[in-house]
């Protein structure tokens, strides 16, 4: 009976090993063998090499591909695994190599072909075939944007004819919420919706007096049963947006054209059936005759020229401040001063023998994020405050000690709680925001209403209005006076998962300190806050943020922000732009023409010659569904492998929190069940464990 012996190589990554059963079926062009299983009772290691043998009833001739499964065992979970290749030595003693490299998350059945190169007419095997236009049917839908280019869109620099058109764009992209955004998009309910559990639901906040640069008039509205602002206001049902960090920010030019950016006030109503709609907008910040009020009782396109106007304005704000500033920005300072101020013993940087150190693969890049008197993840000097690329600004960071050189893999390998988790690919991923997204050629100064300059004010604008309250959640949604605002999704879940952290984090914590004085006494965690506060907040003491420790509370709750928005905040904010930026008029990125100064001259045709031109358009779409697209080795808050640590205290709260967000995820299946359009972005197994992306 001929007898294959296959060696199955798992990848030397984090978590690329598995306890599940896999199954194998070898396919020549003499036959197929038997699906069968080669797992053995410890499992599939990382970096290991593992030796099975295959028999077969006869010989299978010339090796062409094999397909791999993998399925969940008795009582253990599913979890993910990472083949590097298989090899496969035939009875004949020839040796056949598939090159795998591929995550298998799932329990499908996955075809990979032997290394030979081949065109289509040297393939004549039916499942070799098959394996090939199922690639390339996946490749299609995963690379959809290649076809922009392909039909000329990203080269078209005309405006749009019709919606049809527009919705043609993005016919790849097809979710139940991207289903709603194109059918509801111009529904005022949904308008409202989206500021509580789309892309930006920190913005709002409950209004109890209006700003005077906002006179609106008691005659513009109509309230339910007759009743009045000041009343509604009193109950706590009336609601304000404000971009005024976006006021007189200078635009950008595209495709040799001005383009537009407004900063609107919006006041929101929380109507009887408990839905929330705008009331009226106003599209500049100074009252003025050609600075009308507009009113759902306006004409239709009037009324949805304004909300256009309010969500551009909104892509500008979210995208620089919530996004960029708030996860991506804020989380490099935490790892930053992380991995400056503790040692590998540190309590909050924990290390173990087992190395993350394909994370840190370019030696070029330890040098540049750490050595010799250089900026993170820069290579500009810092004796002044950091600026991204060419006029892009940035938290500053101060010079690198000359002492401290660059650190080994080892050194920054093998990262074990508490912190070290929620740095990862942080820093890598920022290189690349600053170098293809806010650069002068980046992606978000093609596409964006505010170039270089622009960026560089409302970045500065943003980072002064950023305070420790406004990064807790409990805190910033006391604050916002939005604790009673029914389906909020957002606030939900956004407190419960901050629950649950907060109290991983406090056993964490409260184990290693014991008393406020050891928080005092402990000079390395106090020069992790001082660098935060300094370098990060620019010593500014009206942010909130501590300039040190004095008690173990302050300590919990500093790491349970640092990991909430490295972790949950940046998933809320990230994970669905393409899904609501997909149909492009409810997420456009520019505008074309300028705010409308009168009333009653808005057409369908006003509409589409404001909105981005074609190949704005599909340059926005390629750009958000690569923001969107989760990473392959995508790691989801939570998951750390106990086999990394050693002390038993830990390792036990590490099962508690794995098992409060196991159930709490399965809350959020429960909830959305009930709900026309599910909210899915703080579901725990869909959040990455740090901003990578």
């Amino acid at each position: 009976m001929p007898t294959y012996e296959v060696k199955v190589f798992t990848g030397n990554l984090n978590w690329a090993g598995t306890h599940n059963n896999i199954f194998i079926k070898l396919a020549g062009t003499n036959g197929e063998s038997d699906r069968t299983c080669i797992s053995t009772w410890g499992g599939f290691w990382i970096g290991d090499q593992s030796n099975f043998s295959l028999s077969c009833s006869e010989s299978l001739g010339d090796l062409v591909m094999l397909e791999l499964d993998k399925q969940p065992v008795a009582l253990w979970p599913s979890d993910s695994w990472f083949v590097d290749k298989v090899e496969v030595q035939s009875p004949e003693g020839k040796v056949y190599k598939f090159p795998i490299y591929h995550w298998i998350h799932d329990e499908q059945v996955h075809y990979f072909r032997e290394g030979t190169a081949t065109k289509l007419s040297q393939d004549c095997h039916h499942l070799t075939l098959y394996a090939r236009e199922r690639e390339l049917r996946h490749r299609k839908e995963e690379y959809w944007l290649l076809e922009l280019k392909l039909t000329h869109l990203e080269n078209n620099e005309s405006p749009w004819a019709d919606m049809d058109s527009i919705k043609h764009m993005a016919f790849c992209h097809k979710t139940d919420v991207t289903v709603h955004v194109e059918q509801n998009w111009e529904n005022d309910d949904f308008f409202g919706y989206q500021y509580l559990n789309g892309l930006n639901p920190m913005l709002i906040r409950r209004c109890s007096s209006l700003p005077t640069n906002f006179p609106v008039t008691e005659a513009m509205l109509c309230l339910e049963g007759g009743r009045t602002l000041a009343q509604e206001m009193e109950d706590g049902n009336m609601f304000l947006c404000d971009y005024k960090m976006l006021d007189g920010v200078q635009t950008n030019v595209i495709n040799d054209k001005v383009q537009y950016l407004a900063a609107p006030l919006v006041l929101f109503y929380k109507t009887s059936d408990d839905k929330l709609k705008p009331l009226a907008i106003q599209l500049n910040q100074t009252p003025a005759e050609d600075n009308p009020i507009f009113l759902p009782t306006d004409s239709k396109y009037d009324w949805l020229l304004a909300k256009t106007f309010v969500r551009a304005a909104d892509f500008m704000e979210h995208e620089l401040n919530r996004h960029l500033l708030r996860t991506h920005l804020l989380s490099e300072v935490f790892s930053v001063s992380l991995l400056r101020n503790f040692p590998r013993v540190h309590p909050l940087y924990k290390v173990s023998s087992a190395l993350w150190h394909h994370h840190w693969k370019d030696k070029d890049f330890f040098q540049n994020s750490f050595g010799l008197g250089i900026c993170p993840v820069t290579t500009r000097n810092m004796s002044a405050p950091v600026h991204y690329q060419d006029k892009a600004p940035m938290i500053s960071m101060s010079a690198m000690d000359k002492s401290q050189g660059s650190p080994s893999p080892s050194t920054c390998g093998g990262y074990e709680q508490l912190l070290v988790p929620h740095t990862r690919y942080t820093l890598q991923i920022n290189v690349l925001a600053r170098e293809r997204l806010i650069s002068k050629d980046g992606a978000l100064t093609l596409i964006g209403a505010c170039g270089v300059e622009g960026m560089d004010t409302i970045l500065q604008r943003a980072l002064s209005s950023v305070t420790y309250s406004s990064l807790c959640v409990p805190d910033n949604i006391k604050e916002r006076g939005v604790d009673s605002v029914p389906n909020y999704y957002y606030r939900d879940d956004a407190l419960s998962v901050w629950n649950i952290v907060h109290r991983f984090v406090k056993g964490v914590i409260t184990h290693y300190y014991k008393s406020d004085e050891e928080v005092r006494d402990d000079s390395e965690l106090q020069a992790y806050i001082k660098e935060i506060f300094e370098h990060g907040f620019l010593s500014k003491t009206e942010s909130g943020i501590p300039q040190s420790f004095s008690a173990v509370d302050e300590v919990v709750k500093f790491v349970t922000m640092v990991i909430f928005n490295s972790s949950a905040q940046h998933s809320a904010v990230n994970t669905g732009q393409l899904d609501f930026g997909d149909f492009m008029p409810n997420f456009p990125s520019s505008l074309q023409l300028a705010p409308p100064t009168v009333k009653g001259r808005a057409k369908e045709h006003t509409l589409l010659e404001t909105l981005p031109d074609i190949n704005t358009s599909a340059k926005t779409l390629a750009a958000l569904w690569l923001l969107s697209t989760q990473s392959t080795d995508f790691v989801p808050l939570g998951q750390y492998p106990q086999e990394l640590f050693t002390e038993s205290v830990p390792t036990k709260l590490i099962e508690t929190f794995e098992k409060e967000l196991r159930d709490y995820d399965d809350a959020v299946d429960s909830r959305n069940e009930n709900l026309s359009l599910p909210y899915t972005y703080l579901k725990p197994k869909l959040m990455e464990n740090s901003v990578s992306l």
